[in-house]
Protein backbone atom coordinates (compact mmCIF):
# COMPACT_ATOMS: atom_id res chain seq x y z
CA UNK A 1 0.00 0.00 0.00
CA UNK A 2 0.87 3.62 0.52
CA UNK A 3 3.83 2.94 3.33
CA UNK A 4 5.30 0.36 1.20
CA UNK A 5 5.44 3.01 -1.74
CA UNK A 6 7.07 5.84 0.27
CA UNK A 7 9.66 3.50 1.48
CA UNK A 8 10.51 2.57 -1.84
CA UNK A 9 10.88 5.89 -3.08
CA UNK A 10 12.87 7.20 0.13
CA UNK A 11 16.18 7.16 -1.74
CA UNK A 12 14.73 9.60 -4.31
CA UNK A 13 16.88 12.49 -3.49
CA UNK A 14 20.11 11.80 -5.49
CA UNK A 15 20.08 15.21 -6.92
CA UNK A 16 23.24 17.49 -7.03
CA UNK A 17 23.58 20.90 -5.08
CA UNK A 18 21.02 23.37 -5.11
CA UNK A 19 18.32 21.06 -6.51
CA UNK A 20 15.38 20.26 -4.19
CA UNK A 21 12.74 17.70 -4.52
CA UNK A 22 9.30 17.50 -2.77
CA UNK A 23 7.57 14.38 -2.71
CA UNK A 24 4.27 14.14 -1.70
CA UNK A 25 2.41 10.65 -2.31
CA UNK A 26 2.99 9.62 -6.08
CA UNK A 27 3.89 13.49 -6.66
CA UNK A 28 7.52 14.18 -7.44
CA UNK A 29 8.48 18.29 -7.79
CA UNK A 30 12.07 19.52 -8.62
CA UNK A 31 13.27 23.22 -7.52
CA UNK A 32 16.41 24.75 -9.13
CA UNK A 33 17.81 28.09 -8.43
CA UNK A 34 20.64 29.49 -10.15
CA UNK A 35 22.35 32.86 -11.45
CA UNK A 36 21.67 32.53 -14.74
CA UNK A 37 19.55 30.24 -17.51
CA UNK A 38 22.60 28.11 -18.26
CA UNK A 39 22.78 27.15 -14.73
CA UNK A 40 19.59 26.40 -14.48
CA UNK A 41 19.25 24.58 -17.45
CA UNK A 42 22.50 22.05 -16.57
CA UNK A 43 21.10 21.75 -12.93
CA UNK A 44 17.64 20.60 -14.32
CA UNK A 45 19.31 18.35 -17.49
CA UNK A 46 21.52 16.39 -14.77
CA UNK A 47 18.63 16.16 -12.07
CA UNK A 48 16.13 14.62 -14.74
CA UNK A 49 18.76 12.43 -16.05
CA UNK A 50 19.38 11.10 -12.01
CA UNK A 51 15.78 10.95 -11.61
CA UNK A 52 14.93 8.89 -15.09
CA UNK A 53 18.12 6.65 -14.10
CA UNK A 54 16.96 5.83 -10.97
CA UNK A 55 13.85 5.26 -11.96
CA UNK A 56 14.81 2.66 -14.78
CA UNK A 57 17.10 1.33 -12.16
CA UNK A 58 13.99 0.87 -9.86
CA UNK A 59 11.41 -0.07 -12.52
CA UNK A 60 9.25 3.03 -12.41
CA UNK A 61 8.00 4.53 -15.39
CA UNK A 62 7.55 8.64 -15.55
CA UNK A 63 4.13 10.40 -16.63
CA UNK A 64 5.53 14.24 -17.11
CA UNK A 65 3.15 16.79 -16.60
CA UNK A 66 3.85 20.37 -18.61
Amino acid sequence: GPLFFLIYINDVKIFDDGVKTLLYADDSVLYVSGRNLIELENKLLNSMTNFINWTVKNKLTLKLLS
